[in-house]
């Protein structure tokens, strides 16, 4: 599952493995993003359950995109594969 950024119609902005299902999206360790005094926050999308899987119908979604190198980075340290992408700048030919 790719590691994705999605705008959700209620102004939240989530990064999660995620992939299409029945008329939705399958979020895997979804967590929101927010700036706070120390730069990017991650936090769960929903700190009152367990579950690390949720479906989200598609009409609660905006768009969706692929997040720049340091914010996929921050997220799979934390939460997903841990699996570090170079940056396309740190690579010379």
């Amino acid at each position: 599952m790719p590691v994705l950024f999605l705008k959700m119609n209620d102004g939240e902005d989530v990064i999660a493995d995620a992939e299409q299902a029945d008329g939705g999206w399958k979020l895997t360790n979804p967590v929101r993003l927010a700036m706070t005094g120390n730069g990017l926050g991650m936090m769960p999308m929903n700190p009152f359950i367990t579950d690390k899987e949720v479906t989200i119908p598609n009409n609660f979604i905006v768009y969706t995109g692929n997040p720049d190198d340091e914010i996929k980075n921050a997220y799979n340290q934390k939460f997903g594969s841990g699996l570090i992408v170079a940056s396309s700048g740190l690579l010379h030919g």
